[in-house]
């Protein structure tokens, strides 16, 4: 069972990662918060797909391949920042188009065989952590609307993540089609 508190996870992930100037204004703002509210750095992310268990790198890669052939460019659009009292939704940016990755995401638990435990929330994490309410609150203020745009998607990203975030790996890049 996950716990919603545990600053560690499980398995692989499969990522789709902003590209760009986007890019690189979400990495400084996710540094920021790290840096100074003690949490980990990661690179900026909407997870497609969690905690896959799978025999090797080499069948998560190779699904990953699959699953990348049947999907199309596509572009997120940043939507409203807000929080959770989950560590890994300590304070998150959401995705203004989400129907876009549902298919992506329901097409990706067939691929490996998964159920949501959880109801999908497509997102970009800012700051991972257990934080107060009041503290949340402060973050939600402090980024307020100062991210916001769109990106292009072109690639999965596939990563081993036992263990806690700043000891994740990228394995691999899948572009589409």
């Amino acid at each position: 069972m996950f716990d919603p508190s545990s600053p560690r996870t499980i398995g692989y992930h499969i990522f789709v990662e902003p590209e760009g100037d986007l890019r690189e204004e979400m990495q400084q703002v996710i540094n920021s918060l790290a840096h100074t509210y003690g949490g980990p750095a990661f690179v900026p992310h909407a997870t497609l797909l969690a905690r896959i268990t799978a025999s090797s790198e080499t069948e998560v890669i190779d699904k990953s391949r699959v699953l990348a052939r049947n999907i199309e460019n596509f572009s997120l659009s940043l939507g409203e920042v807000c929080g959770e009292s989950s560590f890994f939704r300590a304070l998150y940016v959401k995705i203004a188009n989400p129907e876009v990755l549902h298919g992506y995401h329901n097409s990706a638990n067939q691929m490996f065989g998964l159920t949501d435990v959880n109801e999908y929330c497509p997102h970009l994490s800012l700051f991972y952590g257990n934080i107060s309410d009041e503290l949340r609150r402060e973050m939600v203020e402090e980024v307020g609307t100062r991210l916001s745009g769109s990106f292009d998607v072109s690639k999965l990203c596939v990563y081993t993540t036992p263990g806690a975030a700043d000891t994740w790996k990228k394995i691999a890049e899948v572009p589409f089609g």
